[in-house]
């Protein structure tokens, strides 16, 4: 379908782990060189080991901060880093919606949706509202409607009245998509053939109506086109592809 798209929880957690696992290793080595008492380029070189082997000391000096002071800091320290990583695999996770939250998106999303002009002569052929997640939890829905013209009308009429209905307050953009058709019985050999989609945005809301030839989105007939609504749009993904 035109509107799908999924968003991998896994490839965030791993970059928040590429990210976030230096620092946690950055913390570990400052605490393991105060616990020691060796210093960092001492360790990460091999100095202090060679020169103790050679009965030579080290040639790091001490420096003015008291081994209290270090290890508060070398606690503070990983503690940021472990809080860090924590939030950002778990404590960065979206708001989930509750069961009553659901009820009240999809209301208003139908809500938004009989608020629309229709073309004269049409009906709508069918409603449902799916959910979409980021990170595994329902953060909105998206409602689509199939409708049905009574006479066969070109993308450009259905893109039109939708424009001039919306009125200016909805800014919009319009693409048009080359498809290539299966076979079917009108045309054995398949084809090509144009899916225009016309997008609207004002504020956090979101519409976007779609003619596409048979068999994209559902379409079973020439005459009929989709319409998808988002009254609280947040971003995300269909739940089943997330």
């Amino acid at each position: 379908a035109l509107w799908r798209s999924s968003v991998g929880w896994y490839s965030w957690q791993f970059q928040a782990l590429v990210v976030l696992s230096p620092l946690c290793l950055t913390a570990a080595t400052f605490l393991l060189t105060l616990f020691r008492g060796t210093p960092i380029h001492d360790l990460v070189a091999g100095t202090r080991v060679a020169n103790e082997m050679q009965g030579v000391p080290s040639i790091s000096g001490k420096t003015g901060w008291s081994r209290a002071t270090k290890i508060a800091g070398g606690i503070t320290l990983a503690a940021a880093a472990v809080g860090l990583l924590v939030w950002a695999l778990v404590g960065g996770r979206p708001h989930e919606l509750s069961a009553s939250e659901r009820q009240s998106y999809v209301q208003d999303n139908e809500h938004l949706l009989d608020s629309l002009s229709q073309i004269p002569g049409s009906h709508r052929l069918d409603l449902q509202s799916l959910p979409y997640c980021t990170n595994g939890s329902i953060i909105g829905y998206s409602t689509y409607a199939d409708y049905k013209t009574a006479t066969l009308m070109s993308h450009q009429d259905i893109v039109d009245f939708y424009v001039r209905n919306l009125g200016d307050t909805w800014q919009h953009s319009v693409t048009n998509d080359t498809l290539t058709l299966p076979p079917s019985a009108d045309h054995p050999n398949g084809g090509q053939d144009t899916a225009t989609t016309v997008q609207f945005k004002r504020d956090s809301a979101r519409l976007s109506v779609a003619i596409v030839p048979p068999p994209y989105n559902g379409i079973t007939s020439p005459n009929e086109y989709n319409v998808m609504v988002d009254s609280h749009r947040p971003g995300g993904a269909n739940c089943h592809l997330d």
